[in-house]
């Protein structure tokens, strides 16, 4: 009987073995964002006249590829109801484009690596916003040579004033 336990054991142990080969030969590596969450909340302390603030975001893979990868952020305004319908927030604006700057946010996911440099994503003239509004910038990652994971492309930026805690 410990002879039979112990070929049945053997044969599950390698078909486990051999079944998780098989898996890795038919995975699809997407890229995605690198975050916790995908809604970013960017807080600014008013009472200390912030004016500009940096955000950073980086992209990844599940498995390094053989060629470069090129990512860029593009705004989304599209999909500001979809994060007022997401999120319970009616009341939200898509921020003005004068208070950030998509240009030249670009990074690359190098060969033989799985995550970019970063992308920074600056936000200026934030003393000039009406804080008993919430604004929302919804931006989207784009690749070149391999797709993006549709759960993980769109990230929210949420403009707000931070709290004073004594």
């Amino acid at each position: 009987m410990k002879i039979y336990n112990t070929i049945t054991l053997s044969l599950l142990a390698l078909a486990a073995v051999v079944s998780c080969n098989k898996m890795n030969d038919d995975f699809e590596n997407k890229a995605f964002i690198n975050a916790e969450n995908l809604r970013n909340e960017v807080r600014v302390a008013t009472d200390e006249g912030v004016l500009a603030l940096t955000k950073t975001i980086t992209v990844g893979i599940a498995q390094p590829e053989q060629e470069d990868i090129n990512v860029t952020v593009v705004k989304s305004p599209e999909l500001l109801e979809t994060y007022r319908t997401a999120y319970y927030h009616k009341d939200a604006e898509l921020l003005p484009e004068a208070h950030y700057n998509l240009e030249g946010v670009v990074a690359k996911i190098k060969a033989g690596d799985v995550l970019s440099n970063d992308l920074d994503i600056v936000f200026e003239g934030l003393d000039k916003l009406d804080y008993s509004k919430q604004y929302v910038l919804p931006v989207t990652v784009a690749t070149e040579g391999i797709e993006m994971l549709e759960r993980s492309k769109t990230m929210y930026f949420v403009i707000k004033e931070a709290s004073l805690v004594n």
